[in-house]
């Protein structure tokens, strides 16, 4: 076998049998071998990374320029008032007490925005305070309900001898419900009276 002599440095390409040379001349290539071995790994890896950081960049710009890639959003269904109140009432009156509360309380943050949805508003808690005597657990809807026709006199008037009959026949099950609704008819009693709207 004959080995070219490479004095400077080995090259990578050459092939060379290190195992097969004498003594005196492994010292000479081995380290030089070791040392072309790592030169070429360094700049095989830089290589790599040089690639790798372009395909990612030629990637990142194909995605910002593909048109087709863009998701849109459905934009929000606008819903009126009146039409939420009939879609949830079903589920206030009769569903679990914790739907109840939350859709009564997005109805209530919501607000009606005019007289005629303020009067299906409380006409709404009238059918509340009546359809759900039997729930034990909707006491905080009954208050909140009461507490709607509190707020609103003036529209809560029409309904005054509902709530007489209401107290009269214990219709208000809940004690602070009573109580509320007692202090309602009394107030509206007393506007009648004096004439104030």
């Amino acid at each position: 076998m004959t080995l070219k002599w490479i004095p400077d440095r080995l090259k990578i390409g050459t092939w060379t049998r290190v195992a097969n040379l004498p003594y005196h001349l492994k010292k000479k290539f081995v380290p030089i071998l070791r040392t072309d071995l790592f030169a070429f790994i360094n700049m095989r890896i830089s290589h790599i990374r040089l690639g790798l950081t372009c395909f990612g960049l030629l990637l990142a710009s194909c995605r910002q320029n593909n048109p087709h890639d863009e998701v849109t959003q459905p934009k929000p269904v606008t819903i009126s008032w009146t039409n939420m109140l009939n879609q949830y009432r079903g589920t206030i009156l009769t569903g679990s007490w914790e739907q109840a509360e939350n859709l009564w309380a997005k109805l209530n943050v919501i607000k009606p925005s005019n007289r005629e949805d303020l009067g299906q508003w409380i006409q709404f808690q009238v059918e509340i305070l009546e359809t759900t005597t039997n729930d034990p657990l909707k006491d905080q809807l009954r208050m909140g309900a009461i507490q709607q026709m509190y707020f609103n006199p003036d529209i809560s008037r029409a309904y005054l001898p509902w709530l007489e009959k209401g107290l009269d026949t214990g219709l208000f099950i809940d004690p602070e419900v009573q109580k509320k609704a007692d202090e309602l008819a009394h107030e509206m009693q007393v506007n009648v009276m004096t004439n104030k709207p």
